[in-house]
């Protein structure tokens, strides 16, 4: 359900244009985490506590993960990877990210797709606002913590020890 494959190799590329941080899920394989760690083009993120780093962000890039949601507390735009679907794929989730992203498929259309929230901020400020309202709650930057305590509450076996 990521699209890392499509960017955590050339994520650096962006930093001749652009202050990039970057952040991967906590249960994403320590091979994409150590490759960006290892990048000194960009800020890998390893803090849990992300709040401050969205809030000197410009443009949030995600796929399919809550950080979008807490993202959009700042209304700021968001681009998202379009992923394949997978038999965890929520129609609804999907749909409120069409709602509230400029969508995109390849790398390659990062850097436009940037130019253009930068250009128009505004232009889904309205379906944010409404993201906001149904995902998050408590505005405190751990809506994704919540969500990974709900996901381990029905299946179980994903905890870490």
């Amino acid at each position: 359900m990521s699209a890392i494959t499509k960017w955590y190799k050339r994520l650096g590329s962006l930093a001749e244009q652009y202050n990039v941080l970057a952040t991967v899920h906590c249960w994403m394989n320590n091979l994409y985490r150590q490759e960006l760690s290892n990048n000194p083009d960009i800020y890998f993120i390893k803090d849990y506590e992300i709040m401050k780093y969205i809030f000197i962000s410009d443009v949030c890039i995600g796929d399919t993960n809550s950080l979008i949601a807490e993202f959009c507390l700042f209304d700021k735009p968001v681009i998202t990877f379009r992923v394949p679907q997978t038999e965890r794929t929520m129609p609804d989730i999907i749909e409120m990210i069409e709602k509230i992203s400029l969508r995109i498929d390849t790398f390659e259309e990062v850097k436009p797709a940037i130019q253009q929230a930068l250009k128009n901020p505004n232009k889904y400020s309205l379906q944010r606002k409404e993201l906001v309202k149904q995902m998050i709650g408590t505005p405190d930057g751990k809506a994704g913590s919540r969500a990974a305590n709900e996901i381990i509450k029905l299946i179980p076996r994903l905890k870490k020890d």
